[in-house]
């Protein structure tokens, strides 16, 4: 018997099938890769965060301030935080790929959403592997994976969007739900036939999603990838983690232990893809490294008086605090 296992019908290379000794092996292998990059990643990203903070109070420190001066440190320090976290991420979505790799013809979607200020309920993409031809911005309440994960700090499984969404227990503001009522899946037979290239793309399955606008007004179908039936969402999140009390009253974020700062996102077009101990164990993993990026960057922006000051002085309004810098 090959080590990979294939089958046409199900279009799906079975992981599991492999040897016990095979997945320790590469579990341990893609863990020990993702800590390894990310050890120095992290400490370069927070040395230079604080290194370009620290030439924009400077700047700004000055009794004769040079408006052009502190915008240019403003803008470095902001473009450092945004651009390197964009490539830390995109490098850390090829390693995590390479967890799923083998299980099925087609890998999994990964992107992350956030709402950078916590206090707002609004759910942005964030960071992508590709990008797609609709706009998934939603709030909280309206996507059931989101909605469950501030409701109990918790991962959100779902491992067949069709039932689920039928059974009135998953919603999405994507889905058209008189569609998803009248679905019904394909049988074996024409699945069989309907196959191209080992991937099955099921148009009814298509057909349940809402369609997005071109430039010239038509309406384009959604691409069959984004027409997931199974989804995992991991909170990244200090949730369940024992704070100081300190840290709680230096952070100045009401109920910070409980704040979700972003959701690292994961959905694919097979039905029960994800192994609920394995990748939610390992999501949790890439979810809290990559969780003290925006971390970093929450403190050196969201929670930095400086920051603040800057800002205001930038957008012409009056300098009025005499907050020691």
């Amino acid at each position: 018997m090959s080590v990979i296992s294939a089958s046409i019908i199900s279009n799906e290379i079975n992981f599991f099938s492999k040897s016990k000794k095979y997945c320790d092996e590469s579990v341990s292998r893609n863990l020990r890769d993702f800590i390894c990059h990310h050890q120095g990643e992290f400490i370069q990203y927070t040395f230079l965060a604080g290194e370009y903070h620290k030439e924009m109070k400077y700047a700004f420190g000055n009794e004769q301030k040079d408006r052009s001066e502190i915008e240019e440190k403003h803008d470095q320090l902001v473009e450092y935080l945004n651009e390197q976290i964009g490539s830390i991420v995109s490098s850390s979505f090829n390693l995590m790929q390479k967890f799923f790799a083998g299980r099925h013809i087609k890998s999994p979607r990964i992107c992350i959403k956030a709402n950078f200020d916590p206090r707002e309920k609004l759910v942005i993409g964030l960071f992508r592997e590709k990008k797609v031809g609709y706009n998934s911005d939603c709030s909280v309440s309206e996507n059931k994976g989101f909605n469950s994960v501030k409701e109990n700090g918790r991962y959100y499984l779902c491992q067949n969007i069709p039932v689920e969404t039928q059974k009135g227990e998953y919603y999405n503001p994507r889905l058209i739900k008189e569609a998803v009522d009248n679905y019904r899946p394909t049988g074996k037979i024409k699945r069989f036939f309907q196959t191209k290239n080992n991937v099955f793309i099921d148009e009814k399955w298509i057909n349940c999603w809402q369609r997005s606008s071109s430039e010239d007004g038509k309406t384009i179908k959604p691409h069959y990838r984004s027409c997931y039936k199974s989804t995992l969402v991991i909170p990244l999140t200090l949730w369940n983690n024992i704070l100081n009390k300190k840290f709680l009253k230096k952070f100045n974020l009401d109920d910070v232990n409980r704040t979700i700062f972003g959701y690292l996102c994961f959905d694919h077009i097979k039905a029960n893809y994800f192994n609920p101990i394995l990748d939610v164990d390992m999501g949790y993993v890439f979810a809290d490294i990559l969780s003290l990026y925006l971390l970093i960057r929450f403190i050196f922006v969201n929670q930095s008086a400086t920051y603040e000051l800057v800002k205001q002085f930038l957008n012409n309004d009056p300098y009025r605090s005499k907050i020691n810098l």
